[in-house]
């Protein structure tokens, strides 16, 4: 487990044209992953490497070793490639340094009172927005306290600290003698929910590096909202940004921000603000220490007085993910508009463009390229987009987009034809060759990612091909060829028990019919067991969280780990899971532990019908709402597992809607869309709480008689520690075998790199002990 723990991963490639061969060449600064178990972080490793011209793709030039990054908040190379943005946390407040020419340029901290730390989760923001000069930065960030906390505690009992010496010193500049003093708390303010705790509101900031000053955008100090993910117009004039109202305008009954992380059900949409520069700063900040003092002058001076801004999507639900096209024709944009109308977390997704004449207009209409795929035409056609964001350099040609959407049970790269909707995969659609992930396109060199349950992320290259340069080209025609960059591959002669467990890695993929419900609505398992098996091995069944996410067939180390040791991993994507249509994600609410439940139950079928596994000795693991599946599993077919482990469960529901962060989910999961978003409210009926608890695994909890482990996270607010507690608790009352592992620093992932050693590892012993 060590070793397959140790293998580096990588998260992210950044191309950018090479100024070392006049800017034919392509640089790729790779970023990998590996996790330091002592410590309990993760490594942040860089690569680079050099492809002299896109047709060239096989003479990739890479450095040797890896150099480690320290953290830093966003490290942001501007579009040229030219100039970078690094910040860093400080203790009195942001550090921002400007590199270019391999030096600092400038550094400058940014202090509390303008604003909190930088957000770049992914979410609100995937970096920093460069103007089309490279002089203009706009960045995501907290906004500051609203207010100052009072000091208690004076000598002369105050409660606001200002008699004199009470700061430590006399008039004389000599320390002086002072009472102990402490600041009070500020009202509390709502926060997105999971992994959101304690943060302020998300806005949108700008760093101008020809004056130093940084200053809060124009036009937002009075949305009650949060900004995120922007972009410049073409012509520098302005951002499109994306607003999330805190009133979620889909469930009117209620005022709370409602947790956002995973759920793509939030309203949002797309705002063009015009940019206007803040007054200048003192003059002071041209001399002695500019940096400081432009900082504490930009803030002292503040913004310029605020502009309009214009909503561009007020047709919609939902827009997120703005980018140009290349010539600046056209803004795209991904909406969730099936999964905010309906109220499910996750749905198909609609592309969107609007044409952009740099006078944008809210009474424009957005026009639909790709709808919302209700059923596939035929067995593996096209089964509708799965994408949650656009690449920033993902436009093969003028009218060619790159996009990573999931395609059944794997990701795959897709290119969009903007002028007429087609879309074709430009990689495997084979599941067990692995899943694909887009890196971006420079100079006419695609750069992606891939992994697979055989193999760790490669890092892989192919030319665009040149139909697609030409804007009347239609990417149905074009052929791709990837390569491999082996040099940057991890060297597993180190690692021999991690490369021997892969290389005896079998991956299928079983297309299963449900057995209830809707039959037609087919659904799939991925299978992993070890090539070597000697028949039939003993099954751990596997159903994913969400309930609307999937398994994609890639490299995961637990899985691979189980595998080795002798175990058949069956991983269900039951219906309601993404990359199916959107009938499938739709059939699951308001049946939920009935259709999943069965729907794992005849993935394991096929499963042993297929000769993967044995059907007498089973086990089920499951995470969140496969957590939920596990306990149902357990309670429901009894006699078909021999043991369990749970995850963060959802175990009963009436318990968690009182304090999840998503009490939407309960309703809309347990009613099903209609009924569960008419019914949805902060003070849930006797009759809501009933329907909770029949549609929960504590409803069958008479029926649970094999061993089941719990891993549950402290800091959990999607799931709630007391959910899994209450549950284990009424089992050890009746006598069932229990044991429960509780990690204290962690929230609903369970993904801190010794949490996730220690989960698995003794998991694998519960396996060993209860399954043989």
């Amino acid at each position: 487990m060590e070793q397959l723990t140790s293998i580096p991963l990588i998260s992210k490639a950044i191309c950018r044209p090479s100024h070392n061969t006049g800017g034919r060449g392509v640089d790729i600064q790779v970023l990998a992953t590996q996790h330091n178990l002592p410590s309990n972080s993760k490594r942040q490793l860089q690569f680079t490497a050099f492809v002299p011209e896109p047709h060239r793709h096989h003479q990739v030039l890479c450095s040797g070793l890896p150099t480690e990054l320290q953290q830093s908040l966003i490290n942001s190379p501007s579009p040229s490639g030219r100039r970078s943005l690094i910040a860093k946390s400080s203790s009195d407040g942001v550090l921002l340094e400007l590199w270019a020419h391999n030096r600092i340029v400038k550094e400058l901290l940014v202090p509390k009172n303008l604003h909190g730390p930088i957000i770049n989760d992914g979410w609100f923001s995937r970096g920093a927005a460069w103007n089309p000069t490279e002089s203009i930065i706009v960045y995501v960030a907290e906004e500051p306290a609203a207010e100052q906390t009072p000091k208690f505690g004076s000598s002369n009992g105050s409660s606001n600290g200002s008699s004199s010496g009470s700061n430590g010193s006399s008039s004389n500049g000599e320390a002086a003698a002072a009472p102990r003093t402490w600041r009070g708390v500020s009202a509390a303010v709502e926060d997105w929910g999971e992994l959101n705790t304690g943060k302020r509101t998300p806005s949108l900031f700008a760093l101008n590096t020809e004056t130093w000053q940084v200053h809060k955008l124009s036009g937002l100090a009075d949305s009650d909202a949060s900004w995120g993910q922007p972009v410049w117009t073409p012509d520098g004039s302005g951002i499109v940004a994306v607003a999330w109202p805190h009133k979620a305008a889909n469930f009117p009954h209620t005022s709370r921000r409602l947790g956002i992380v995973h759920c793509f059900n939030r309203p949002c949409g797309l705002h063009y603000i015009p940019y206007q520069a803040p007054p200048a700063a003192a003059a002071a900040a041209a001399a002695g220490d500019a940096g400081q003092q432009a900082a504490d002058g930009a803030a002292a001076a503040g913004a310029a007085a605020d502009v309009a801004t214009v909503p561009l999507t007020a047709s919609l639900l939902s827009g997120l993910s703005p980018v140009f096209t290349p010539d600046g024709s056209q803004l795209l944009f991904i909406s969730q508009e099936a999964a905010a109308a309906s109220g499910v977390h996750a749905a198909t997704s609609a592309l969107y463009s609007l044409a952009w004449s740099g006078q944008p207009s809210p009474s424009q209409k957005p026009h639909c390229i790709i709808h919302a795929v209700h059923k596939p035409e035929a067995p593996g056609a096209f089964p509708g987009l799965y994408a949650f964001s656009l690449h920033e350099q993902g436009f093969a040609g003028p009218q060619t987009l790159l996009v990573t959407s999931q395609w059944y049970s794997q990701t795959a790269i897709l290119a969009v034809g903007l002028k007429d909707g087609s879309v074709t995969p430009v990689t495997s659609t084979d599941a067990r060759q692995g899943s694909w992930t887009l890196q971006g396109v420079c100079n006419g060199l695609a750069v992606a990612t891939v992994s697979a349950p055989h193999h760790p992320t490669r890092l892989m290259l192919a030319p665009v091909p040149a139909s697609l340069t030409d804007s009347s080209s239609s990417s149905s025609s074009s052929t791709w060829d990837w390569s491999p960059v082996q040099a940057l591959e991890p060297d597993l002669s180190l690692l021999p028990e991690a490369a021997a467990a892969l290389s005896d890695m079998q991956c299928e993929v079983l297309d299963v019919v449900p057995t209830v419900g809707d039959t037609d609505l087919h659904f799939q398992a991925v299978v992993q067991v070890s090539k070597s098996r000697a028949g039939p091995a003993p099954a751990v069944l596997v159903p994913h969280g969400g309930p609307h996410s999937a398994v994609a067939a890639n490299f995961y180390m637990p899985f691979v780990l189980l595998a080795a040791r002798g175990y058949s991993i069956v991983a269900v994507n039951f219906r309601g899971s993404l990359g199916f249509g959107e009938a499938g994600v739709q059939a699951l609410p308001g049946h939920i532990g009935h259709y999943d439940v069965e729907d794992c139950i005849a993935a394991l079928d096929a499963a042993v019908a297929g000769g993967f596994a044995d059907k007498e000795r089973a086990a089920v693991i499951g995470g969140s709402h496969g957590g939920f599946l596990t306990g149902h599993l357990m309670g429901q077919h009894p006699e078909r597992f021999r043991c369990a482990g749970l995850r963060n469960p959802v175990l009963n529901i009436a318990l968690m809607v009182g304090v999840t962060d998503i009490p939407d989910w309960c309703y809309v999961e347990a009613y099903g869309t209609q009924e569960g978003r008419k019914r949805f409210s902060a003070e849930p009926s006797a009759e809501d709480l009933a329907k909770f608890w029949a549609v929960s695994p504590i409803a069958h909890i008479a029926g649970v008689k094999g061993p089941m482990m719990f891993m549950l996270g402290a800091k959990d607010r999607r799931v709630p520690l007391d959910d899994g507690w209450r549950y284990l608790e009424a089992l050890r009352s009746r006598g069932v075998e229990t044991r429960v592992l509780v990690f204290p620093e962690d929230s609903h992932a369970l993904d801190k790199p010794q949490t996730e050693f220690e989960q698995w590892l003794n998991l694998a012993w519960w396996l060993k002990q209860h399954m043989g």
